[in-house]
């Protein structure tokens, strides 16, 4: 009688073979996958789920975003490209389990702020990539959320975002970044009722003279920011095209920051002409370069004009004139034109 040998089951042994081989892929897998996702940055050897970081890179960041009546929505991308690359610096500079230092300031009169404090760097940099691209696309939504007032003030915004950044003493480096016209109805660089374009071109001092005269600013005081802006001089309507002046508008602001001791500024003057504004119910006074047309207007309400209790006259005339005055000296008088009050 021939006996039968009796085999042990081989089974277990292939699943754990099987088990160990599959495993070295998926290890091997994941170290080229975050290879791919950190990209050059490389990974960060000391902090679990992040990507390097560099000198080139800014630890602080502040965003202007030009969200007004005469300016075209905002329309960069933080999910791609080199914008991605500069968030993603940002990002991976925020403390090991810390957020990252983001904000957007509105070019509205009144500087409304939103903050970022719900996106961080995950323990694995797979999930640390989902949190950047959402905070992208956070980023991408917010900068055109509508304002909360009318009017608009580029320069103060910026003051704004230069006064939160000093207050942050660590050594990384700071940028604001301004997307938006640059045309303001108020303010420092008072585009619409200051007649500083014209005032620009007829007299190379007068800039220079007019910040050194104005209290609200001091020389020196944005130092240790740069600045990065985008589509400035673009407008929409009712703001008739400023394409003439859109040199003279980086001209007037390059002046003006390095008097205030920015560090630099990066000027983007790429045209968007198919572009419409946020929605929005507040108004932005048009800036008047040249002669006016049928149908120019200005509003001047009780925000400009104080009047005596229960009278027709002016707390305030010499300050009204002075902010007609811009308007009112682009009217050529003429036989068929008229100006209506």
């Amino acid at each position: 009688m021939v006996k039968k040998r009796n085999k042990s089951n081989p089974l277990p042994w292939i699943i754990i073979a099987v088990m160990a081989v599959v495993g070295g892929i998926v290890f091997v897998a994941n170290n080229i996958s975050n290879g791919d996702i950190c990209g050059e940055r490389g990974m960060d050897e000391e902090r679990k789920g992040y990507c390097a970081t560099s000198s080139e890179d800014y630890g602080h960041l502040v965003i202007v975003a030009g969200n007004t009546q005469n300016s075209p929505a905002p329309n960069l991308d933080f999910t791609s490209g080199d914008l991605r690359d500069l968030l993603a610096g940002v990002f991976y500079s925020a403390s090991e389990g810390g957020y990252p230092d983001i904000k957007i300031i509105s070019a509205a009169k009144g500087s409304d702020i939103i903050e970022f404090k719900n996106v961080k760097p995950a323990k694995n940099n797979s999930a640390s990539n989902n949190n950047l691209t959402k905070l992208g696309r956070a980023i991408n939504s917010a900068i055109k959320s509508s304002p909360k007032r009318k009017g608009a003030d580029y320069f103060n915004a910026i003051l704004e975002a230069n006064k939160y950044l000093n207050s942050n003493k660590d050594d990384s480096k700071k940028l604001i970044v301004v997307i938006g016209s640059g045309y303001s109805d108020s303010g420092i660089l008072d585009f619409a009722h200051g007649d500083i374009l014209n005032r620009y071109i007829n007299n190379n001092s007068f800039l220079s003279t007019a910040l050194a005269n104005d209290i609200r600013i001091k020389e020196g005081m944005v130092s240790g920011v740069s600045l990065k802006w985008y589509n400035m001089g673009d407008v929409v309507a009712p703001q008739d095209s400023m394409d003439d002046y859109k040199l003279t508008t980086g001209n007037i602001y390059t002046e003006a920051l390095a008097y205030a001791g920015a560090d630099g500024l990066e000027l983007n003057l790429k045209n968007n002409p198919s572009a419409q504004a946020v929605e929005t119910d507040y108004t932005v006074d048009r800036v008047y370069a040249e002669e006016l047309k049928l149908g120019d207007d200005v509003m001047v309400d009780d925000t400009i004009t104080k009047f005596i209790n229960n009278q027709t006259s002016l707390q305030n005339p010499d300050e009204v004139k002075k902010y007609l005055n811009s308007f009112v000296s682009k009217y050529k008088m003429s036989g068929n034109k008229t100006l209506l009050v």
